[in-house]
């Protein structure tokens, strides 16, 4: 199970077993082209009516970062805009 993402599984246990709503964690990921990222993972478990757990979702959001035009990294547009906050 998960044997290409092994940081997944112990999340994933945890939103199975019940005993927590939500877990987030960012992991090194190869999108579709072939290049290595950064996602934002959030493992949410999957309740049926009587509430009890099914299984679990993954939702998963690439991390872009950006460069200034000093040549550095600055966090992407979403942490820019919390901070502001």
């Amino acid at each position: 199970m998960c044997s290409r993402w092994p940081g997944l599984i112990a999340p994933m246990r945890t939103c199975l077993a019940g005993s927590q709503e939500n877990v987030s964690l960012t992991v090194k990921a190869v999108n579709r082209r072939g290049k290595t990222i950064l996602c934002h993972v959030t493992v949410t478990p999957l309740r049926n009516r009587t509430d009890a757990v099914d299984g679990v979702i993954l939702i998963t959001e690439e991390i872009l970062k950006t460069i200034s035009k000093d040549g550095a990294k600055q966090s992407d547009a979403k942490d820019a805009a919390a901070k502001s906050k």
